[in-house]
């Protein structure tokens, strides 16, 4: 996780001083290209070089600092596409014709799982659908590993891997490759492998090489019918549905070296996500969220949110925690410092039941099973 640093280095405010000028000299067509080889730069050509740093770091500090802040693609275009002011914080909502299972930030696009069995690729900058999908069988979690998109399905029991700019099939995992198991949840590992877990099922999460397809079954008891995935860059953290608990597993050794109870009489584990903040892996369950401190290994927050919430997915922005609710219709920001709502957004509508909820870094995007609407919120 990268932060954003809080110190500028200095450079001279005056740039007409005939000797700071001479300080300051563009290097030539070659150099820029083949970059300083078996020599010594001149002071002055390594000044330009960074004095070069210094103007793209004061710039990135300051005029373009709200998209800046957290690394990612989004620009100030972006907001005035949307035509969202960030004053007001005003909201917005468009149509894609579907009806949401999950949704996924990736490749510069929104990704959305649907009930008729198709996956939808929105471009967020002009709203409009560029690709719809086929192929899928009761389509539920995607996920990325960078090149590809893989779709959990829920009903045959397989995962797809797609081409994200066509759709096309590359692979099918299928369901005596997963243990004869249906999957639920997936995420990535960040260095070669997707978890999964088979729903319904005890003792077992499965590891599949995203290189060869190679499926490892990893046993322990320890796992309860596995559903939400949340990787903290060298753990995989597994959240039991049934068990309601968290546990966590070495990437490398694939062990079991922890296990946190959550609220043993609440915790049925639906989401998930890690925030680069705090350094803490969040669940949430049953009207509650879980903060979780993946170094002591120990449950460091319980927020308890509205009545028949039904929390059912996260996502982390870059500064703050989202969870969507299920049952009531709303989408709650968390700050991840103090573990309280800051805000609350209901989701237009009646009963849209928002189940997938995303982000690009400057907006947060939800999306309900019982609407064909995405609701828009700025991060």
């Amino acid at each position: 996780m990268i932060f954003r640093p809080t110190k500028l280095p200095r450079w001279t405010t005056n740039p007409t001083d005939p000797v700071l000028v001479t300080a300051i000299i563009e290097p030539s067509e070659a150099i820029k290209d083949q970059g300083f080889i078996a020599e010594k730069p001149p002071f002055s050509t390594m000044n330009w070089l960074l004095n070069l740093m210094y103007v793209w770091t004061q710039w990135f500090s300051t005029a373009k600092s709200e998209t800046a802040r957290i690394g990612l693609s989004a620009t100030i275009e972006q907001a005035t596409a949307f035509n969202l002011d960030y004053v007001s914080r005003r909201v917005s909502t468009f149509g894609y014709g579907g009806n949401s299972v999950h949704m996924k930030y990736a490749f510069g696009k929104i990704y959305i799982s649907t009930s008729t069995n198709t996956v939808i690729k929105i471009n967020q900058l002009t709203k409009a659908v560029e690709a719809t999908f086929t192929g899928f069988s009761g389509p539920y979690v995607i996920e990325s590993d960078g090149t590809r998109l893989w779709i959990v399905n829920r009903t045959n029991s397989t995962i797809s891997v797609i081409d994200p700019t066509d759709g096309s099939l590359i692979r099918t995992i299928t369901y005596a490759e997963l243990g004869a198991a249906t999957p639920n949840g997936i995420a990535f590992d960040g260095i070669d492998s997707m978890w999964t877990g088979p729903d319904g099922d005890v003792g077992h999460v499965k590891k599949i090489n995203i290189n060869t397809f190679v499926v490892t079954d990893i046993a322990d008891a320890a796992f309860n019918c596995p559903r939400a995935f949340v990787c903290d860059g060298t753990h995989m953290w597994v959240g039991n549905y049934s068990g309601k608990n968290a546990v966590k597993v070495d990437i490398s050794t694939n062990t079991v070296t922890a296990t946190v109870e959550l609220d043993v009489s609440a915790a049925l584990v639906s989401g998930g996500v890690f925030d680069g903040i705090t350094q803490s892996v969040w669940f949430c369950g049953n009207d509650q969220v879980y903060k979780v401190n993946p170094d002591t290994e120990t449950l460091t927050t319980t927020l308890n949110l509205a009545g028949s919430s039904n929390p059912t997915k996260m996502t982390f922005d870059g500064l703050r925690v989202w969870v969507c609710k299920y049952g009531n219709d709303t989408i709650d920001q968390i700050d991840p410092y103090s573990a309280t709502v800051t805000r609350t957004f209901t989701f237009p509508g009646t009963t849209p039941n928002p189940l997938g909820i995303c982000t690009d870094g400057l907006f947060v995007y939800a999306a309900g099973f019982s609407t064909s609407n995405i609701f828009i919120m700025p991060a």
